[in-house]
């Protein structure tokens, strides 16, 4: 089973989303291309946080469901969101590559996960899973507008066996998708 976390260190990600000119409104910011596998691949269990991963105050780590095909093989694919300031987030990532998009439209959800979390500011969530074709990866995070606050800013990213190929910002929601979406 995958664990969720929120972490204190993100290393040079960080480094890098802090060092960009914020924009208005959602944009990808970087792009790379990453390899596809062929279609009807079947999909990889998630594997446990990075080490060094640990909840934090006003996060909880939980499980993620078991994906329905479980391999050692495959690309690592970590995403993390990140938000300028404290707020809750919906999220919805998927942790098990389908076996094709019709697989996916039968049953979303045994794909899928929807979490709810509170983010600190400058304190990231990661999550890592495993697929053999990562352009399957997709991470959306949404959270509401509140009166006399400032917008929370959240920031995605998704990188795949380490080297991040997609980020985007957003005032109050920020979604990171590879090619199959």
């Amino acid at each position: 089973m995958a664990l969720v976390a929120a972490t204190t260190l993100m290393g040079q990600a960080t480094a890098a989303a802090q060092s960009e000119e914020p924009t208005e409104g959602p944009e990808v910011t970087e792009t790379t291309e990453i390899p596809q596998a062929p279609e009807g691949t079947e999909g990889t269990e998630g594997t446990e946080a990075t080490e060094g991963t640990e909840a934090t105050e006003g996060t909880e780590a939980t499980e993620a469901p078991e994906a329905t095909q479980g391999t050692e093989g495959g690309h690592v694919v970590r995403y993390t969101l990140t938000a300028a300031a404290p707020a809750d987030f919906q999220l919805n990532f998927l942790v098990a590559q389908p076996p094709n998009k019709e697989a996916y439209n039968a049953d979303a959800y045994a794909y899928l996960k929807k979490e709810e979390i509170v983010l600190e500011a400058g304190v990231p969530w990661v999550f890592e899973t495993r697929m053999e074709d990562p352009q399957w990866a997709i991470l959306t995070a949404s959270t509401g507008v509140h009166a006399m606050q400032a917008p929370p800013l959240p920031h995605c990213e998704i990188a795949v066996d380490g080297e991040i190929v997609v980020q985007n910002d957003g005032p109050y929601t920020a979604q990171c998708q590879l090619s199959r979406w």
